[in-house]
């Protein structure tokens, strides 16, 4: 029973990025709609695995199931780089061989994550940890995690970067929603950023799939708000729209 407000902080998050995923989904076609449905589905993954590897009261199922949760996490990186691309009007100018190689390192780690056991090289040791109000692993993370989560910054980072220049760039008009964009990206960040320090408190727990969930619902309160998935990219025209090889789906 002491378990089950955690795993409810974490469900209700996995239950209503999920609902965002199937919004955006409807709106694939528009600028950044496929990243945004893919980074909605991802944080919904990784908060229902979280749950449930909250839930689990084995070693096993715990492992399984916090092992499991690396095919959301792997994803989201990639995805606030694209959407960062296709907010700022910079999607166009990124041939859609990189668009789509981004997501290969992430790949990557997540097959080694996968198969940990095989090697140890995502996580190095896990033993039982009897600290928090619930059964939970304590794991030694190994130099694939690192990579992995080096990649993960760099990819956010970047995409931080094109967002703050997007905001300085934004007519007063636009300013506001493209500052919101960018806080949108910060809060997890800096929430991952904290946990993987070891200061994150009276928590115990990993907030970073919680504040990815803000952070989406920010986002798209923004992109629906402001009306930004009709908005056509910056410096483009409407006979640029009718040019061949132009195209509203990303």
């Amino acid at each position: 029973m002491a378990a089950l407000p955690f795993v409810m902080a974490y469900l209700i998050p996995a239950i209503f990025a999920g609902g965002l995923a199937i919004i955006m989904w409807k709106r694939r076609y528009y600028r950044g709609g496929r990243p945004f449905t893919l980074l909605s589905a991802a944080i919904a993954w990784w908060n229902l695995c979280h749950a449930l590897s909250i839930a689990d009261t084995t070693l096993e199922g715990t492992l399984f199931w916090s092992l499991l949760q690396n095919v959301g996490i792997v994803l989201i990186g990639p995805c606030w780089l694209l959407i960062a691309l296709a907010y700022s009007g910079e999607w166009w100018r990124v041939p859609r061989w990189i668009r789509r190689g981004i997501f290969i390192p992430e790949l990557v780690a997540l097959l080694f994550a996968l198969t940990n056991n095989l090697h140890n090289l995502w996580w190095s040791t896990v033993t039982a940890d009897t600290s928090r109000p619930f059964f939970w692993m304590s794991v030694t993370r190994g130099p694939v995690f690192w990579m992995h989560s080096i990649y993960a910054y760099a990819c956010l980072f970047i995409g931080i970067a094109i967002l703050a220049r997007a905001s300085a760039q934004a007519p007063p008009v636009h300013r506001y929603h493209a500052r919101l964009m960018l806080t949108a990206a910060l809060i997890p960040a800096f929430g991952n950023a904290v946990f993987l320090s070891g200061i994150i408190g009276s928590w115990n727990d990993d907030p970073t799939p919680i504040l990815l969930f803000i952070s989406a619902a920010l986002a798209m309160y923004t992109t629906m708000r402001y009306q930004l998935f009709d908005l056509a990219p910056p410096g483009r025209t409407r006979s640029d729209c009718r040019s061949p090889g132009w195209t509203n789906r990303p």
